[in-house]
């Protein structure tokens, strides 16, 4: 009983982490606050961990990026061979998509966290690196298409600022809607703007 109720007293403090750093970010963020959050003293934070540093580890850690980074790469080679993704899904599609959205919902503050409030911390240029592999998977999706395709400096740039918006409207919406049932409608609506557009700008 003594090591279960120590277990919920750090996932205590890791959901309060989590909520004050998508927040106010790492740098804003505070121990005492935390605490608050968590209904516990500030020492007792520092029992279970060393620092902010650390509790950020915790919160964030490189086995959630890992899975992240896999949830994505599944929904895009789902899309392989077809041309307009605003149709009817395919089974592959709708089954990556439905993963997505669930992985979304069940990590909503922890992705708002290492996407957009990750600044001073290890993660800090995670977005740039998302975005950097997505436009190289949009390439690759579209050459497979048309094996001709010719991908100008113009358009490289201009396929950067989509997925740029693409992650920025992404951690709006899910900062912005604790309810599931809002936040699937509003992450289906944009995405839906998103993939019947990709495809006029390889056009």
């Amino acid at each position: 009983m003594a090591q279960y109720q120590k277990d919920e007293v750090r996932e205590r403090i890791v959901e309060a982490a989590l909520a004050v750093l998508a927040e106010r970010g790492f740098g804003g963020a505070s121990i005492a606050e935390i605490a608050r959050r968590a209904g516990v003293a500030t020492g007792n934070v520092y029992r279970y961990f060393p620092g902010k540093e650390a509790l950020f580890e915790a919160a964030v850690p490189e086995s959630f990026v890992a899975s992240m980074r896999a949830v994505l790469r599944k929904r895009v080679r789902a899309l392989a061979g077809v041309v307009d993704a605003s149709g009817p899904p395919s089974p592959a599609f709708a089954a990556a998509t439905a993963d997505l959205f669930r992985f979304l919902l069940e990590h909503r503050l922890r992705i708002v966290v290492a996407l957009g409030r990750a600044e001073g911390t290890r993660w800090d240029g995670l977005r740039d690196e998302l975005v950097d592999e997505l436009v190289t998977l949009a390439i690759a999706h579209f050459r497979e298409l048309d094996p001709a395709l010719r991908v100008t400096e113009a358009r490289r740039a201009a396929l950067h600022a989509v997925y740029r918006n693409l992650t920025a409207a992404t951690v709006a919406l899910l900062l912005r809607f604790a309810d599931g049932a809002k936040l699937r409608a509003a992450l289906e609506d944009y995405t839906r703007y998103h993939l019947a557009g990709l495809p006029a700008l390889f056009r």
